[in-house]
């Protein structure tokens, strides 16, 4: 009877550990699921990240090129601008003078 209930014993014991072996081992896989599907959403935001990065320093490169050609730009305005005064200045007082001896 005693041999019976022992071996009635083990073999409980033996399923409670195997459930719960099983149980840890599911639990194991699961987390590791999880581990390589966050590795791989990790892998794609640095990807993702290294293309913003790429687009915002080809955006800056782009306002400074920008920048220097709007300045460019304003000098050569400004030089053409100030030979035209100059040109008008002088007309003007080629006209006076013509006037004043006419």
């Amino acid at each position: 009877m005693l041999e019976a209930k022992r071996g009635e014993f083990e073999r409980v014991l033996s399923q409670k550990v195997d459930a719960l072996v099983t149980s840890k081992q599911k639990q194991a896989d699961d987390n590791r699921r999880t581990i390589d599907s966050k590795k791989q959403e990790l892998t794609q935001l640095q990807a993702e990240i290294t293309a913003f990065e790429q687009a915002e320093a080809k955006s800056r490169a782009e306002i400074t090129a920008g920048q220097t050609q709007i300045e460019a730009a304003k000098t050569n305005f400004l030089a053409a601008y100030n030979a035209a005064i100059t040109v008008l200045s002088s007309n003007e007082a080629k006209l006076k003078t013509q006037l004043k001896g006419a």
